[in-house]
């Protein structure tokens, strides 16, 4: 017989195969999948009054022993609130070690690596430079390997192809990988929304420049329509002028310009061990070395060394000693014997 346990699991089993779904989608899989129940077993009593939120509560107990949860987001565009079904790790080789290689999660870290050390905020990567992360990974991935991998981080979901071709952190990643990404990168390029506290990788800063306040797209569109006159929730700047809306400085690939993917990015951790790597062997380059004195020719060389007579070792004086204490025998000739 149909249970509500049935439910629970025919609607786990919905999100897993799906991995992201809105907000809306995921209100109409729990009614298809209680409908579906009811087809079966008409008696069946349902709970109707369940919000989406005490029903993810709800699924996330029954997911916490396997190590699961059911976690939301918002769309940074669009501000649609998402539910995902993610490992609780929050690791990338635990995330990706079903699906990829060793060589391919390498891959996939070295792009996350180049996104989100992105030059002025624009947090995507060009195709070219994306593809050229491939070359130190071994065993070695052809061109082709390496473009058939990326697709294949796009249709899975990690991954954003825009039309121009540049590769960003799709929705999916950023609730998967939200606290590998703040961990890695959070004295590296992670931002957090000024407003909702949350993982920023597109919407818009503040044009003060010593200034810190960065919104969503969908955060700054409801804190200014909330308000005829508003400012900037960290420096207090007048945002609501006209003339001032103008000065927002883009985050995400409309900061991108030309030849921002020319070279790779390093982290400051990185860069600062190779700092002091270099700063060693300068040093011990610069170690001055003690200089050998020039052999003495001649009667010098023979002077000097009649001079500086050794030493007598600790054996040396003791046998120089009983030989003075004892009179001196004659040598003893060894005579063989011809047999």
């Amino acid at each position: 017989m149909v249970s509500v346990n049935d439910i629970d699991r025919l609607f786990l089993q919905s999100i897993l195969s799906r991995r992201i779904v809105s907000d809306k989608l995921f209100k109409l899989l729990w009614m298809k999948c209680k409908d579906a129940a009811k087809a079966v077993n008409p008696g069946l009593e349902v709970d109707v009054t369940e919000t989406s939120d005490q029903l993810m509560g709800r699924m996330n107990k029954k997911l916490d022993p396997l190590n699961l949860e059911i976690k939301t987001i918002y769309d940074e565009h669009s501000g649609i609130k998402l539910y995902g079904l993610i490992n609780g790790t929050g690791d990338p080789n635990a995330q990706l070690a079903t699906s990829y290689t060793v060589s391919e999660i390498a891959f996939f870290k070295a792009i996350v690596q180049q996104i989100m050390l992105g030059n002025d905020e624009c947090y995507s990567i060009s195709s070219m430079a994306a593809l050229r992360e491939s070359n130190p990974i071994k065993p070695k991935m052809t061109k082709s390997q390496a473009e058939g991998v990326l697709n294949s981080f796009v249709t899975s979901g990690w991954l954003l192809k825009s039309s121009r071709g540049r590769y960003s952190l799709a929705p999916r990643t950023l609730m998967e990988l939200g606290l590998y990404l703040k961990n890695t990168y959070d004295n590296d390029g992670y931002v957090e929304c000024t407003v909702c506290m949350e993982i920023l990788t597109r919407g818009t800063r503040c044009w003060n420049s010593p200034c810190q306040a960065r919104l969503h797209h969908w955060c700054y569109d409801r804190f200014s329509k909330t308000r005829a006159e508003y400012e900037c929730p960290r420096c207090r700047e007048n945002w609501s002028l006209p003339a001032n809306k103008e000065r927002m400085i883009p985050i995400g690939e409309e900061a991108a310009k030309d030849g921002y993917d020319d070279l790779p990015r390093r982290r400051r951790a990185d860069s600062e061990e190779e700092d002091e790597m270099e700063v060693d062997e300068d040093t011990e380059e610069e170690r001055p070395q003690r200089k050998k004195s020039a052999p003495k020719k001649g009667r010098a060389a023979q002077a000097e060394s009649e001079d500086e007579e050794p030493e007598p070792t600790q054996t040396q004086s003791s046998a120089q000693n009983d030989d003075e204490d004892e009179p001196s025998q004659p040598a003893r000739r060894r005579i063989r014997r011809k047999v």
